[in-house]
């Protein structure tokens, strides 16, 4: 037996299971937040939504700070310098290489891996649609292609699945045949998202399928927000309501009192004088027969409730509170932060990124026709080092290093503390490149010396050298 549901042609089996994970999740969803039977529902007090849409989780990444930076924050580190992609450690190219190469010179595929890993953690998932050159319908399998034309990232809203593999004897049994890509989608200043009606079945081979968090599921991940939801929704209300009392607060309010043995005339003009008052410039209120009291406000401070929102973000997101917070490299975190943060992302390129995305990647365009495969031991991925220091930090530590130097020459800092020592304890070089140096500097004060016997130079200039020369080379190295 065959049916149709929502466009997906589907048998028996795949109707059984559908159905079992729907009702699965209802139930799920449904006891969320129950307790003392069902005679409590915390969810629906505190208004958490119990089953979550792509909708709500992707307006919370685009609204909402804490929740844009859990998105983003591993992204973005993972993706932070391109990885090396090699075949043999020979000198010359291979094939593979050089076909790699000049394939990934044409397009920055990097960009496109950060922006497909970033839409894989708002949803379930997320396609990198592969534009090939073979000259094929987008519904047939991509065969004979030269080039890779374009790519393209979609959303798990706008690239659907249109079809599963149901053929128990097919390797890729379960998996998706095709989607249903609105290739029209475009994002609008406002955040929706307009189709000029384009959609276009695409078979699989023309996809990189990414989906992070999988468990019993080999297509459906985890959002990336799911299990901080509440929290965000819990940080809405603490800063919502600290604004809210601090503007209605900010202008002190007003108590009128009527004097004893007075009567209120004209309860329309008094009125009309307290709108004055409260919605406009004006500071003065005419009363008779009444006294007029300022409350005094009381603002609460939500610090402490918003950071024990954070931690707990934090805590399940595995970033650190100083890095969630602060700026993308953590300057403001501490050494422990840093250290716990790079090996979350090293992992994480280990684990998720090279072979979901990296290598998916890299392995279609071999299976297209588009680079030529690898030797029979395949090639290797070499990610650069996540502590490796950007050109403005180098730049700025030799600055400092400079500055340093200088301050010891110019006090005579070597009569106390001998050059290797200063170089190797106070400079931060390794011992073997702070010997390098002293020799350089020696051989370098030999050169103007000689000059100076030779008459080259007059020896009542200063010498070029700034390191003051210790009497014995042995002294450099006590």
């Amino acid at each position: 037996m065959r049916t149709k549901l929502n466009g997906l042609k589907m048998n028996q089996k795949q109707m059984t299971t559908l159905a079992s994970v729907i009702q699965s999740r209802n139930a799920l969803g449904y006891m969320l937040g129950k307790s003392y039977g069902t005679d409590r529902d915390l969810y629906a007090a505190l208004g958490y939504p119990k089953n979550p849409t792509f909708d709500q989780y992707e307006n919370k990444f685009r609204r909402q700070d804490i929740a844009k930076r859990v998105i983003n924050a591993f992204p973005e580190s993972t993706w932070r310098g391109k990885p090396n992609i090699f075949e043999t450690d020979e000198d010359t190219d291979t094939a593979f290489e050089k076909s790699l190469k000049e394939a990934m010179s044409r397009i920055d595929f990097y960009q496109y891996f950060l922006r497909v890993d970033k839409l894989a953690g708002i949803a379930q998932y997320a396609i990198l649609f592969v534009g090939f050159n073979d000259g094929d319908n987008l519904d047939q399998p991509v065969n004979n292609a030269t080039e890779v034309l374009y790519t393209q990232p979609y959303s798990q809203k706008n690239a659907p699945i249109n079809s599963y593999e149901s053929d128990t004897k097919n390797e890729r049994y379960g998996l998706p045949k095709d989607y249903k890509l609105n290739l029209g989608s475009a994002e609008e200043g406002d955040g929706s998202i307009t189709s000029a009606n384009t959609e276009q079945i695409v078979h699989w081979s023309r996809v990189i399928h990414v989906a992070e968090g999988l468990t019993e599921s080999n297509i459906l991940g985890t959002p990336r927000l799911e299990c901080i939801y509440n929290r965000l929704e819990n940080l809405e209300l603490i800063l919502g309501a600290d604004a809210e009392a601090w503007w209605r607060n900010a202008y002190p309010g007003l108590s009128l009192e009527q004097e004893p043995g007075t009567t209120i005339e004209d309860t329309d003009d008094l009125e009309d004088e307290i709108d004055e008052y409260i919605h406009n410039m004006r500071r003065v209120i005419k009363l008779k027969g009444m006294k007029a009291n300022v409350l005094s406000p009381s603002i609460a401070d939500p610090e402490k409730h918003v950071d024990v929102q954070i931690k707990m973000i934090a805590g399940a997101t595995k970033i650190p509170q100083r890095i969630l917070t602060g700026s993308e490299r953590g300057e403001l975190a501490s050494s422990q932060d840093k250290e716990n943060f790079d090996n979350a992302v090293a992992e994480r390129r280990i684990d998720f990124a090279e072979p979901m995305i990296l290598r998916a990647f890299i392995d279609r365009l071999v299976e297209a026709g588009v680079i030529d495969a690898p030797g029979e031991e395949g090639y290797f991925v070499v990610w650069p080092d996540i502590e490796s220091l950007s050109d403005k930090d180098q730049a700025d530590i030799g600055k400092l290093r400079a500055e340093t130097l200088k301050a010891y020459l110019d006090a005579g800092g070597d009569m106390l503390i001998p050059p290797l020592r200063f170089l190797v304890d106070v400079m931060g070089y390794e011992e073997d490149e702070a010997k390098v140096m002293l020799k350089d500097i020696e051989k370098r004060i030999d050169e103007e010396e000689k000059q100076v016997l030779d008459g080259v130079v007059d020896p009542n200039e200063e010498p070029i050298s700034t390191m003051t020369r210790t009497k014995t080379s042995n002294e450099l190295y006590l």
